[in-house]
């Protein structure tokens, strides 16, 4: 799910940096929830293409799926934040020490300084908490929860604003803000080991900003093309835990990564775990990424990933397929005429790989769900409501016959673990799989006769 303008803060949260830690010590992660931690990283890989292939052209007629993503997609309002507070004698030296550092790992130079600001916790939750009001529309969400509670994805009567703010304005520990080239960080100029490596982090995305221009991934988040966003912050969030953790590894001391075990984890009760997964996603499964690519070429292959940004979550988790398999775009014409009296858009957004992998892990071992989720190769939701019923169609396209076949199964399996939706799975061609749900079974019966209609 990206909302425009939610990710204009380039952050760093408790959670990933938790994940880090242990993952850097214990090469495991640990927790009460189930994170998506991404495939095992390939071993080799065929060099890279000089170029990808074009993304797929839409449909974009007036009923399309397309149509109705950029009719809901709310415009982006970028709020402005406080000017940065400049530092009185310049960059403290500590914090200077760790940009010499973030240079030596990252083989580049900062073009400018950064300005640098230290906040205490409370300062820095008032921050992210006033940015958040303002950027996370109320209207959209509201539509966003309805069409995810019919599809089961969140729980009954969960508010996503609200599920949103309480992860974020207690997760975020630093951001860096490419629009202003701000770096904001909860802590002193003395900083602690955690400290020094959220400021490697943020200093990471300082110094990919002045040579790769970062905003570029708000542009595409903006545009609510949900899974090209999402893959595009998780290869700049993937980049900076790359090296903030190559910082680490060289410069912290044993005694250092070993407190890092201390840290502790952050309560995440009252966050839906798929609100969980699919913020964690770009710090850990990014990670993973970045750590595949630069085992095929290097840093030059790093600098070409951020450069030519991933266009799918599948190229997130399958490192292998970027960046020549690009996805097919896949319309949902409007139904509403057909449902009936009243209906109308709701929502409509692409569904990628990673989205259908979190929504079947909620009932299924992770594995599983990893497993009925691959072979994607493209997928929209929409969804329509009379303010009383909701009806949502998930359309899925995948590579082979098998794969579709595998995730038809999957989501029958799904459904039958669940509370008794008003739910259907369809295999209209063999590489097409079909899910209908709705609020109530009379909206189902609608939908499936919209569905099935010969214009349908």
């Amino acid at each position: 799910m990206s909302v425009p303008g939610r990710r204009a803060c380039a952050a760093s949260v408790r959670t990933a940096a938790v994940l880090f830690s242990l993952g850097f010590l214990l090469a495991a992660c640990t927790g009460n929830v189930t994170l998506p931690l991404g495939p095992q990283t390939p071993t080799s890989f065929a060099p890279p293409p000089s170029s990808a292939q074009p993304p797929p052209t839409p449909a974009s007629g007036p009923s399309s799926s397309e149509a109705a993503l950029k009719k809901l997609c709310p415009p982006s309002h970028p709020n402005s934040p406080p000017p940065a507070q400049q530092q009185e004698g310049g960059t403290p030296a500590a914090i200077a020490k760790i940009e010499h550092e973030v240079e030596s790992v990252r083989g580049l130079r900062f073009e400018h300084p950064v300005p640098v600001e230290a906040v205490t916790p409370q300062q820095m939750s008032e921050r992210v908490r006033s940015s958040l009001t303002h950027s996370l529309p109320r209207a959209f969400l509201a539509r966003t929860s309805q069409a995810w509670e019919t599809i089961g994805a969140i729980p009954q009567g969960t508010d996503l604003r609200t599920a949103l703010l309480k992860f974020l304005s207690g997760q975020v520990i630093g951001f860096y803000q490419p629009r202003t080239g701000q770096l904001v960080y909860e802590g002193t100029n003395d900083p602690t080991p955690i400290q020094q490596i959220t400021l490697a982090h943020e200093l990471t995305h300082a110094i990919d900003d002045q040579h790769f221009d970062l905003t570029r991934v708000d542009a595409i988040q903006n545009t609510c093309h949900d899974d090209a966003g999402e893959a595009a912050l998780s290869t700049i969030e993937g980049n900076a835990q790359f090296f903030a953790f190559e910082v680490a590894r060289r410069y912290l001391s044993l005694t250092d990564l070993g407190g890092l075990l201390n840290q502790p984890a952050p309560s995440l009760a009252g966050v839906p775990p798929f609100v969980v997964s699919q913020e964690v996603f770009p710090y850990v499964a990014g990670l993973a990424f970045i750590t595949a690519i630069d085992q095929r070429g290097g840093t030059a292959a790093v600098n070409h990933a951020i450069q030519h940004l991933p266009t799918s979550t599948e190229q997130i988790i399958h490192p292998d397929r970027y960046p020549n398999d690009q996805p097919q775009a896949v319309n949902v014409p409007d139904l509403a005429p057909k449902l009936g009296r009243g209906w109308k858009d709701l929502d409509a957004e692409q569904i990628g790989e990673e989205w259908l992998s979190d929504l079947l892990s909620l009932r299924q071992q992770q594995s599983t769900a990893a497993s009925e989720a691959a072979g994607w190769d493209g997928g929209t939701e929409r969804s329509w409501t009379d303010g009383s019923h909701t009806a949502a169609v998930l359309s899925t396209v995948w590579d082979t016959p098998q794969d579709a076949t595998e995730f038809a199964s999957g989501m029958r399996g799904w459904l039958a673990e669940g509370p008794g939706q008003a739910a259907s799975v369809e295999q209209p061609a063999p590489e097409e799989v079909r899910v209908l749900f709705a609020s109530d079974p009379g909206a189902l019966t609608r939908l499936t006769g919209a569905v099935s209609s010969p214009s349908g």
